[in-house]
């Protein structure tokens, strides 16, 4: 029976190796004919799901690797941690907001100081319209990193849309002014570093006055 197991294991092996070969001189098919190989043989492991899912995330088949990814997790939860980002970042990819912010939210718990799936979670609300948890998320991100200017900018988007959409007169113009705050940092923090962007300074300046004018005009029908 031992013999029988190891021989299964070999073959395993064999048949995961071969299809990763294949899949790196273009052969996809027959990559993923030995992958499924594998997958029949005695002793499964995460890494061929992994690899499969790999595969056909790479070839636009979202749905099929999105399987193959929570099987690996579910063979391995504990070598698996970084497949709640990839899941999330398919979603984000098709669309579906509500499911990437759960794969994130995992994410997060095995990594909490990553200040990017903050800001990933932080847009993802930002789609669904939950301001406020997003600016939560952005916070996050900046206390992380203080010179995120991703985390800057995002936040100053969210605080641009919660003016426009709810709150007192006071509110919104004080929304629109933090959100100008934010994109102001953005500016100092490009100016400060190697590489100046200067198409989207320039496109940050164009918002900034687009706030202050929505803030004039608030104030000129309030007066």
């Amino acid at each position: 029976a031992r013999d029988d197991y190891d021989k299964a294991i070999k073959f395993n092996l064999f048949y995961i190796y071969r299809g990763y070969v294949k899949s790196r001189i273009g052969d996809i098919k027959g990559a993923v004919k030995d992958y499924e190989k594998a997958e029949t043989l005695k002793r499964k492991y995460y890494f061929v799901f992994f690899l499969r899912g790999r595969i056909k995330e790479l070839n636009k088949n979202f749905k099929g690797a999105l399987k193959d990814y929570d099987d690996a997790i579910n063979f391995n939860k504990n070598k698996t941690k970084k497949l709640f980002i990839k899941k999330a970042n398919i979603k984000i990819e098709i669309g579906e907001h509500q499911a990437a912010i759960k794969d994130l939210t995992r994410a997060i718990k095995f990594y909490p100081a990553n200040e990017n799936l903050y800001i990933k979670r932080g847009t993802e609300k930002m789609a669904m319209h939950n301001l406020k948890s997003s600016i939560d998320d952005f916070n996050k991100a900046i206390e992380i990193n203080s010179r995120s200017r991703f985390a800057y900018l995002s936040r100053g988007k969210a605080k641009e849309l919660s003016a426009k959409d709810y709150g007192s007169i006071k509110s919104k113009i004080k929304y629109f002014k933090d959100s100008n705050k934010d994109y102001k940092k953005v500016i100092d923090i490009s100016n400060a570093g190697r590489r100046y962007d200067k198409r989207t300074t320039s496109r940050i300046r164009e918002m900034i006055s687009e706030n202050e004018k929505a803030i004039k005009v608030i104030n000129e029908n309030l007066y």
